[in-house]
């Protein structure tokens, strides 16, 4: 089986941003798994991972030649220009929908629902878009997390002190880049200022410069992990943070209502008087929330189980006609 990805997120060496991390894991988890098989990656570098849009005109004839010369079985997109891209291989196109839009009526929707009709099978990983569409060879699949990487540990204080973190107060992580607005790190800060008038003892930890390969230690050694935007298309990071068994807050967005429940952590509204009281009582009882790392591995949400069912999505696009 020879598989081209088509992606325009995929992080590289040296490359702090997270943008496509998730993509690049899972073809490294399907190379380890399935060595047999024949992998290779098109990233073509738009404006969501700092570049510009015109890289997908200026990255076409490249794609057309590895396309017709690569004799390729499955081509998988990552993105809905990407798929659109690679429209003349319909009859091999498996698309990723990680897009959460398509429930607005904005010309990014209608493009996201062109890339959908055009796909072979189209693979959601938001349960609620996998819902709402009416594509008949359709398949819900979250991407996976790594069991290995995202995991408890039995000395948090070890832990701290290793990250340079203080032991004796509350850590409180927002992994996410807060110069990204969708994330609402502003209204954390805001968060983070009444507990500053209160004097507790808490301290606000922000991502966008940690690089992805230490934030499996930042979750595991925070007390409480923070995921607040205003949408997701899956949550990667909520299921990073219950597979480390640390107490997660998230909006009710994305799959957090299938992840989150009550040993785990709280599902709120992004106003700061209400995360901050959620994060008062996670704090007064942090144990009673740290127990959800069994109901991922239920769900089949280890790295592992998702490959295979990949694996099964590419025969079945093989075998079908």
């Amino acid at each position: 089986m020879r598989i081209l990805v088509v992606t325009n997120m995929y992080p590289s060496e040296g490359d702090v941003s997270w943008r496509g991390s998730f993509v690049k894991e899972q073809v490294d988890f399907y190379k380890k798994l399935h060595p047999e098989a024949i992998i290779d990656v098109f990233h073509i570098k738009g404006k969501v991972s700092g570049a510009s849009n015109l890289n997908y005109l200026l990255s076409f004839p490249s794609l057309i030649k590895k396309l017709l010369f690569g004799r390729y079985t499955i081509v998988h997109c990552h993105h809905a220009f990407c798929a659109l891209l690679c429209v003349p291989w319909f009859y091999r196109l498996i698309y990723t929908v990680h897009e959460g839009e398509l429930n607005n009526t904005s010309w990014r929707s209608r493009i996201i629902k062109a890339a959908i009709h055009i796909s072979k099978i189209a693979i959601f990983v938001s349960h609620k878009e996998f819902l709402k569409s009416s594509k008949r060879n359709k398949q819900f699949l979250p991407c996976g997390v790594d069991f290995e990487v995202f995991k408890p540990i039995t000395n948090k204080a070890k832990l701290k002190h290793e990250l340079n973190l203080p032991t004796d107060k509350m850590i409180i992580f927002f992994p996410a880049d807060p110069g990204r607005p969708e994330k609402n790190a502003d209204i954390l800060k805001q968060v983070q200022s009444i507990a500053l008038k209160k004097n507790n003892p808490w301290v606000f930890i922000y991502g966008g410069t940690i690089p992805k390969n230490k934030i499996a230690s930042w979750m595991a050694a925070a007390d409480i992990v923070i995921s607040i935007g205003k949408y997701e298309s899956d949550g990667m990071v909520i299921k990073e943070a219950i597979a480390c068994n640390t107490p997660i807050l998230s909006t009710d967005v994305g799959n957090s209502r299938i992840y989150i429940d009550e040993n785990c952590g709280i599902i709120v509204d992004a106003k700061p008087n209400i995360i901050y009281h959620s994060i008062e009582k996670i704090i007064r009882d942090p144990k009673k929330f740290s127990f959800g790392r069994e109901k991922l591995i239920h769900l089949n949400q280890d790295m592992q189980n998702v490959t295979l069912q990949l694996k099964t999505i590419y025969k079945q696009s093989i075998q079908q006609k």
